[in-house]
């Protein structure tokens, strides 16, 4: 097992960023793992950090590495609490809790959705896996259901913590050279630098609908949602309020079948028409409700943007009159495919 995989697999928790981290490694014999195990027991102890083996299948450990203290505090969180209860934990024990998840998930090959909790995900984004998956706000190091900026911010300093860190290795340092509070001061200087230019780069999202009915205004309002809380600067217009696009990464674009399954034609298409040549090069994605048929007009839709040369960066979103739960979260989820 290489320092460049446990860096690359778990640089924000050595950094105290995250409470824990959980990789596959392959090994020749379990001997080899239990070896390479001991080795990075012996490097991390110092720092606060451990590393235990939880299941060896096909040639590979999953491998856990966690700061036990962090593990402790976030155990104590009410809500942990009760989630950890209903997966049949007996008490809050950090130790006693690893030994439970080793033995759940001895039983089968998925992992048991309380395993987020060990890892540093907030209990609320657990809870909400485990008994609202449709109800997802965004996507990204875990599903999150609460506090979706909050969640950004975390993902943009484990990504840049990631980088920091493999940044040293490569400079030719060596995991067992490291000072983990220096590493911890230089990867926070560095994500304030990292922060900063990520203001400087925010990508620029345009939302453009039209509505007859407001269903569509709905999807719209949870694409844009979708795309803030990914840390897009977001425009909401209507063709109206349109006149040029080149100053956007990305583009919605968000219609509603009118007639025989067709995109509305006194202000849509024209807005359409006009910024087609525009839209090569750009992240563009399609949303829309519709009263009758079976999103013909989508299919069509989408057709016209392959003949313009218009490359659809993810599946487009389309809901029978008013969206509902799960087209609300596939609006937020375009959205966010777009910053």
């Amino acid at each position: 097992m290489s320092d460049e995989m446990v860096v690359r697999q778990c640089a924000p928790t050595l950094a105290s960023i995250k409470t824990g981290s959980l990789f596959n490694a392959p090994f020749d014999t379990r001997e080899k793992m239990q070896q390479s195990i001991r080795r990075l027991n012996q490097m991390l102890k110092a720092y606060g950090i451990r590393v235990l083996p939880l299941r060896w299948k096909d040639g590979k450990e999953l491998i856990y590495l966690y700061r036990p203290s962090r593990l402790a505090r976030d155990l104590q969180d009410k809500t942990a609490q009760k989630l950890l209860r209903e997966c049949g934990y007996t008490c809050s024990d950090p130790d006693h809790c690893i030994c439970n998840l080793i033995m759940r998930l001895s039983r089968g090959n998925e992992f048991p959705h309380e395993i987020g909790l060990f890892l540093g995900y907030p209990p609320k984004d657990v809870e909400g896996f485990m008994h609202s998956r449709d109800d997802c706000l965004l996507c990204g190091l875990w599903k999150v259901y609460d506090n979706p900026e909050g969640a950004q911010e975390q993902f943009r300093k484990c990504r840049a913590c990631t980088s920091i860190l493999l940044s040293r290795l490569q400079s030719g340092s060596r995991l067992d050279q490291w000072d983990h509070k220096t590493v911890t001061r230089h990867t926070m200087c560095c994500d304030r630098i990292d922060k900063e230019q990520d203001g400087k780069n925010m990508s620029k999202v345009a939302v453009i609908y039209w509505s007859g009915t407001g269903n569509t205004q709905a999807m719209a309002e949870a694409v844009a949602e979708g795309a803030k809380a990914a840390g897009a600067e977001t425009d909401l217009l209507t063709p109206a309020d349109v006149s040029d696009v080149s100053g956007y990464d990305g583009v919605a674009l968000g219609c509603p079948a009118m007639g025989s399954e067709e995109l509305e034609d006194s202000e849509f298409v024209p807005c359409l028409d006009s910024i087609e040549g525009a839209l090569a090069g750009k992240k563009v994605a399609l949303f829309g409700s519709y009263g009758w048929g079976d999103g013909e007009w989508m299919r069509s839709w989408e057709e016209r943007c392959a003949e313009k040369g218009i490359a659809l960066c993810t599946t487009s979103v389309i809901c029978n009159e008013a969206p509902d739960d799960e087209a609300v979260a596939g609006c937020r989820a375009l959205g966010a495919a777009l910053a």
